[in-house]
Formats: structure tokens, sequence, C-alpha cells
């Protein structure tokens, strides 16, 4: 059952996730990684019977998002994205070249390659960690 839910998390983040982030414009909304880390936590918190899971569920929201930001632009929003060079950038393999802004409302933070990739790649061992030390609890 865990897995249907972790399937239902991955479709939700690629197509609800990704399309919210791709058409609400952050320059217009003060705070929008706030209210998108708030929008990661939706479906997670509606499906999680456990906090373990929910944290695990949540994860996968924002790795999906991460990873799929460009892909779905592409595909439904008419985006030009060279795909190659975008997952270059996010998986941390372009240094520290300026990348955007992350606005948290109350604080701002300048998001380089290497912070993102550090962020994404972590994200997958934690995953990857959980899955391989409580797949039986799930």
């Amino acid at each position: 059952m865990f897995y249907v839910k972790v399937l239902a998390v991955i479709l939700y983040s690629f197509f609800i996730v990704n399309f919210l982030d791709n058409v609400l414009d952050p320059r217009n909304c003060p705070g929008w990684h706030l209210i998108l880390v708030g929008i990661y936590a939706v479906l997670p918190l509606f499906l999680a019977k456990n906090m373990r899971e929910c944290i695990c569920m949540f994860v996968v929201v924002s790795l999906v998002n991460d990873l799929s930001y460009a892909v779905f632009r592409n595909l439904f929003l008419n985006g030009s994205y060279d795909l190659l060079r975008w997952y270059m950038w996010q998986l941390g393999f372009k240094g520290f070249c300026g990348g955007w802004t992350a606005d948290f409302m109350f604080f701002k933070v300048k998001v380089s390659s290497v912070m993102m990739g550090a962020w994404v790649w972590l994200r997958i061992l934690s995953l990857l960690t959980i899955l391989i030390f409580y797949r039986k609890r799930f």
C-alpha cells in the first residue's frame, strides 16, 4: 500500500506541483518558495499513516519537482530548456555559477549549482537509506 501512495505522490508532484511551479511567477508572488513547501506537504499529510511516511513522501514530492520541472515545462508548456545543461546544473556539476534566488518571504537564499546538487543528492541518499533500512516497516 505504501508504494501506491508513493506513486500517487510522484504523479501529484509531476503534474500538480510542477504546473503550479511553472505557471505562477515567483517574482509576482512574494515568499513563493515558502508557499511551495506548503504545496509539497498537502498530499503527504493526507496519505501518510505516520510521521516517517509523511517525511518520506514530502522528500519524494520535492525531489520529483526539482528533477522534472524543466521536463514538465518542455512537454506541456512549450518550454525550451536544454535538458542536458539543465540537469548538469540541477545535479551540481556547474559549480558556483549564479542561478536563482529562493524567496522564503522572511529570508532569501541565492542558489548555486553546487547547493542545488548537494540538496538533490542528499535527498536521493536519504530516500535510499529509508527504503533500505525501513522497507519492512512501511
